[in-house]
């Protein structure tokens, strides 16, 4: 049986809308205001703060969620990632 490919992790400063990629990897952290994106180009990515609450995610360390990608952003998907208290 021939082995699975290994998915890769890059790191870039490319703006959210010009990455084609299938999913885009984001960390959230937990405030006093509840959970938030983490990052520099936190614009197109803040309409899902609110959805994170609904969802239930604190944004606490590990806590894993996938979500569709929001408008503005080519990935079809968000995989967010808890990092912990900001």
């Amino acid at each position: 049986m021939a082995a699975m490919p290994l998915a890769s992790l890059t790191t870039t400063s490319t703006t959210l809308s010009a990455l084609e990629v299938d999913t885009l990897v984001v960390g959230i952290e937990s405030t006093a205001d509840g959970v938030r994106v983490v990052g520099d180009d936190t614009e197109v990515l803040s309409v899902i703060d609110t959805q994170l609450g609904m969802l239930g995610l604190t944004g606490a360390v590990d806590e894993t969620a996938r979500l569709p990608a929001p408008e503005g952003v080519a990935a079809s998907s968000l995989l967010v990632v808890g990092m912990g208290r900001g």
